[in-house]
């Protein structure tokens, strides 16, 4: 799962993956590693740390790329072998608001791409277990909820809820974070993946 993890709230420093080798993405498709590389590398090559968008809007948001590189073994984040990940410095409030309440929470490239077909044999994930982040902001003061995300037979979310805390759940629609209630949000941490055929 890709993930984003905030490294320094007091420099606005998030750090989260681009694109992982071998993940199915979004498009229900993979990159190689070598792929996933030279993507990195021709990034940073032309220039475009500047050129941060939200939401592929393809306006500059003033966030800066202020760290690139490809995720080593057993990464003390806990991010993907061979991943890109990009260190992002936050300028503008209005953003780190939206990255503290999971509203913005993980990154995605934009760009042309060659697809070539090939098979795979692929491990599917049919259930996450784990636990939210604790939550920053609203109501209540921090706390987390447990998670147990169920996913259908074309690798998509079954809407579902958080374990209660603190007298309430929040609606879980995707990975990367809980939909809102008594105004916050969590992100989600992953603590074991099931897989199934």
């Amino acid at each position: 799962m890709a993930k984003i993890v905030v490294k320094s709230e007091m420099e606005r420093l998030v750090y989260g993956e681009v694109y992982a080798p071998y993940q199915i993405d979004t498009d229900g498709e993979a990159m190689t590693p070598e792929d996933v590389q030279k993507m990195a590398h021709d990034f940073l090559a032309s220039g475009r740390v500047g050129k941060i968008d939200v939401e592929h809007n393809l306006q500059p948001s003033g966030c800066l790329v202020v760290e690139s590189f490809l995720a080593r073994k057993d990464d003390p984040d806990g991010f993907l072998e061979g991943a890109w990940v990009l260190g992002v410095k936050v300028i503008p409030d209005e953003i780190w608001s939206l990255v503290l309440k999971g509203e913005l929470n993980g990154f995605s490239f934009y760009g042309p791409v060659q697809k070539v077909s090939a098979q795979a044999v692929v491990d599917a994930a049919r259930r996450i277990v784990g636990k939210t982040e604790q939550s920053i902001e609203g109501l209540l003061p921090p706390h987390d909820h447990d998670l147990d995300i169920q996913f259908n037979a074309q690798g998509r979310v079954v809407p579902g809820l958080t374990g209660k805390a603190m007298g309430h759940a929040h609606p879980v629609l995707r990975t990367t974070a809980t939909e809102e209630a008594m105004e916050h949000s969590h992100r989600m941490v992953l603590i074991e993946n099931e897989e199934g055929g």
